[in-house]
Order: structure tokens, then C-alpha cells, then sequence
């Protein structure tokens, strides 16, 4: 089982892997680039992104190149969810990879759930990711100075 998780989402990620270890099964967890759980930097300047599913099917692949043919199975929390939900969608060899996968507090309409936490009481956790997003990015930009993710990001925030 692989989980893909970010932000607070990992703590649930975290569980189900404990609790499928508890069962004889070898779980992993693939923390999403930029929200890693040990808060480490990345290490290059890549940051994970709502439409980014590559990643997903390359550490699926891996995965299944390893696991001397027992079954794979992947749950998705939060946005890994959607990005989980979303490479099952576009790659039609995902059957050949993974046995079952499901998808738990995953947003499906990112536009909608954007919509709605740009009003009422979701602007108080909307303004602490953003607050978070923003020491990310100053870090990436001293680390990545040539990176123009950074630089864009940097305008975009004095604009």
C-alpha cells in the first residue's frame, strides 16, 4: 500500500499505514513535494502542484517493479487524493499497477473547494496555508534563486 498525503492530511496517512503494517502488510507514505512531513526543503525547484499526477505513477511504478508481484494498493488523502483520482483517470495502464486504490477527503472540483475557501470561516485556515506557503516559498527563492517559479511568485506577492 502507498499513501499519498499533504499538510495535516498526513497524520490520517500516517495511521493507515500503522494499521495495515499491523497486518503483515509493507505500507509506505509519499509525503506530497512541498508539504513534507519532516519539513524538509525540496531539493530541487519542483513543488508539488494541484494537477501534478506524474509523480504518483512513477512512485506507483517503482513500487510494483518491487513488489515481487503481490498486490498494490494506494489511498490518497487530501490532495494526494485528487492527484491519485487524477492519474487513475489518465493513465490507462493504471490497472496494470494497482490492484484497488481509494481517495479520502479528496476535492474533486478544485475550483469549487478555491471558491469556498475564499469565503466565510474558511478564510481563517485559508490565510494560515497561505502564510505557510509564503516561508515555503521565500526558502525555495534563497535555495533556488535562478528558479523563475520563485521569481514569479516573489512579484506576483509585492504586485
Amino acid at each position: 500500500m502507498c499513501c499519498f498525503t499533504a499538510s495535516r492530511a498526513t497524520r490520517a496517512a500516517i495511521t493507515l499505514v500503522h494499521l495495515r503494517a499491523s497486518s503483515g502488510s509493507r505500507p509506505g507514505a509519499a509525503p506530497c513535494r512541498t508539504f513534507a512531513l519532516l519539513r524538509r526543503p525540496n531539493r530541487l525547484p519542483r513543488a508539488y502542484h494541484s494537477g501534478d499526477a506524474e509523480e504518483i505513477g512513477w512512485i506507483l511504478r517503482r513500487l510494483r517493479g518491487e513488489s515481487s508481484g503481490a498486490p498494490l494498493f494506494a489511498i490518497g488523502v487530501s490532495l494526494g487524493g485528487n492527484a491519485l483520482l487524477k492519474w487513475l483517470g489518465e493513465d490507462g495502464r493504471a490497472k496494470d499497477v494497482l490492484a484497488a486504490a481509494a481517495a479520502v477527503s479528496a476535492p474533486v472540483d478544485l475550483m469549487a473547494a478555491g471558491d469556498a475557501l475564499g469565503r466565510g470561516f474558511n478564510l481563517v485556515y485559508t490565510r494560515a496555508f497561505l502564510a505557510t506557503m509564503k516561508k515555503k516559498g521565500e526558502a525555495s527563492s534563497s535555495v533556488f534563486p535562478e528558479s523563475s517559479t520563485v521569481s514569479d511568485a516573489a512579484r506576483a506577492h509585492a504586485a
